[in-house]
């Protein structure tokens, strides 16, 4: 359900980036994947960064935990899968989801309670 995600929070107002740690030589044939799959999204706002610690910004969600703990400074969400089930998120101050519809629920409700993130 990513793309019906990632529209609902297109459409409440949110400025979506995909940010990707794939390699160099796979990041061209990824955006045109990316391209097609989420025509929605710009292809502006996908970005390669292998550190996403270094990202500036209010929510993070990620299925990668080190992803995750290398961004201490934003909001973060955990995606729930297989190779996270061990870890407590919430030890690491990260919200776990296992859905979208929970994802965009979490991410209403970290802009509920931080007013500030959208300058109200």
């Amino acid at each position: 359900d990513a793309q019906w995600g990632i529209k609902k929070l297109i459409s409440k107002g949110y400025d979506v980036y995909l940010a990707t740690a794939t390699d160099p030589i796979n990041f061209s044939w990824k955006v045109e994947w990316l391209k097609h799959y989420f025509p929605f999204i710009s292809s502006d706002n996908i970005i390669r960064i292998n550190n996403k610690g270094l990202l500036h910004v209010d929510v993070m969600v990620d299925d990668c935990v080190d992803h995750l703990t290398a961004n201490m400074v934003c909001y973060r969400i955990l995606v729930d899968k297989p190779w996270n089930k061990n870890t407590y998120a919430e030890a690491y101050g990260m919200r776990r989801c296992n859905n979208w519809a929970n994802i965009v629920q979490q991410v209403d409700e970290i802009y509920e309670f931080d007013k500030g993130l959208l300058g109200g």
